[in-house]
């Protein structure tokens, strides 16, 4: 299960064990991700920190995003982007938060926190969009 995993791969490089919590400074995660041990409890400006390979800032920590998932176990054996339940009561946050140790400062942590039409100071959302022809 993820929370017995030793070491925690983000992609600026790998957390070890000994700094998955509130730990400062955290070489790892305090240039690309506002967490618990340097997130000041509250949501950060955008762009605050360095961008991930693809140019987007802010993809971890500050605030989690909430998703389109229904929270719910996963489909077992192998799958590929897996989603979750068809329905639900909960949506999925990723990312972690200001309030987050540093284990949950990943994009694949998901979590659930409200209910739709509830809201929560450290969750937000990314607007979206498809590409097509």
């Amino acid at each position: 299960m993820y929370w017995f995993q030793s070491r925690e791969l983000r992609y600026n490089g790998t957390t070890d064990a000994g700094h998955l919590t509130c730990e400062e400074p955290n070489v790892v995660l305090d240039p690309i991700a506002w967490f618990c041990g340097n997130g000041g409890s509250e949501a950060q400006p955008v762009k605050g920190k360095a961008a991930n390979p693809l140019g987007l800032h802010d993809m971890l920590g500050s605030v989690g995003e909430w998703v389109w998932d229904w929270h719910g176990a996963y489909p077992t054996g192998d799958a590929t982007d897996p989603t979750g339940p068809a329905e639900g009561q909960q949506r999925v946050a990723r990312g972690g938060s200001y309030l987050s140790g540093a284990r949950a400062i990943r994009a694949a942590y998901r979590y659930y926190l409200a209910a739709p039409g509830e809201r929560v100071q450290y969750i937000g959302f990314r607007p979206a969009r498809t590409i097509g022809n």
